[in-house]
């Protein structure tokens, strides 16, 4: 039998959820996950879409906020939303093995309210703001929006090592990308003005990647110590250690649930097309309903 499609109207209040984000000491000290636990091929093109909830095809559709009022009003529609994303994470084409679903839930959701915790101590509550480059930290970064952070991504791959292509690039393509900047809210007069502190970060294995975006931002004029900030992943949260990055972040789980897909450097002058024209992942959007729930304490 086929699913119905759901829409539940998503021009709605926002309600303010009764959530704290600080914790006391989350455990990350868990077994291995088994190397097949996550899927080694996730292909977008052969899901079925006829039969998926609309809220996983459409950009953004996902909110705390959504969450939180089906919780109130339409408890039965989150919990056919919440099934039919236990459906397509773990199902026939899955990501996550089903047995290992909610154990991968509860890691997350105690990282990413680490990873909130220790900005907010270091920065102070609502006085930054978290830039990802590339699609490593993406997930993480609609994570901590979904916690109330700030937070921008910036799509860039293949920058690692990449110091001297930096210098080929022609100056009308480095222009684009930083239109694409200016748009987001990231241009230089608008941080320059802010009060805020811009941290931009990657999951770094060598930091390649982090000191050549570095460099692309300084030759612009983004040179501004203690309001820009670089910062892998791994720093930003130390406590959590190594293992918790390698398990998750080296697995196929992190790209698999990314909301953006990559964009080459050496196509960054067609950022905004690539943003505007890439497909929803429908993974992430069922995964933010799961987060979500666990985040708001609802199931």
């Amino acid at each position: 039998m086929q699913t119905k499609i759901l829409n539940y109207g998503l021009n709605i209040t926002p309600h303010k959820a009764n959530y704290q984000a600080k914790v006391s000491s989350p455990d990350f000290a868990m077994p291995a996950l088994r190397k097949d636990a996550f899927s080694k091929n996730v292909n977008f093109t052969a899901l079925g879409t006829a039969t998926m909830p609309i809220e996983f095809l459409q950009r953004g559709a996902i909110t705390r906020e959504l969450v939180h009022r089906l919780h109130l009003e339409e408890p039965e529609k989150l919990e056919i939303l919440s099934n039919e994303a236990r459906k397509l994470i773990s199902g026939d084409k899955f990501v996550i093995l089903p047995q290992y679903l909610d154990r991968t839930l509860d890691d997350m959701l105690n990282f990413t309210k680490t990873l909130k915790n220790n900005l907010d101590d270091k920065y102070g509550s609502g006085e930054y703001v978290v830039i990802s480059i590339g699609r490593s930290p993406a997930l993480t970064s609609e994570m901590l929006k979904a916690m109330g952070v700030e937070t921008k991504i910036c799509p860039m791959s293949g920058l690692a090592g990449t110091n001297l292509l930096l210098d080929t690039i022609k100056p009308d393509k480095k222009a684009r990308y930083f239109e694409y900047f200016e748009s987001i809210g990231l241009g230089l007069d608008t941080i320059k003005s802010s009060n805020k502190k811009y941290i931009f970060t990657d999951y770094c294995k060598n930091g390649g990647t982090l000191r050549s975006f570095q460099a692309l931002l300084e030759e612009k004029g983004y040179d501004l110590p203690g309001k820009v900030i670089f910062s892998s992943l791994q720093d930003l949260a130390p406590s959590v250690g190594n293992d918790f990055f390698r398990k998750y972040f080296d697995s196929p789980l992190n790209a698999s649930l990314s909301p953006v897909c990559k964009l080459y450097v050496w196509d960054m002058d067609k950022v905004q097309e690539t943003v505007a024209n890439h497909p929803v992942n429908p993974y992430h959007n069922a995964w933010m309903v799961l987060f979500l729930q666990k985040m708001l304490e609802i199931v």
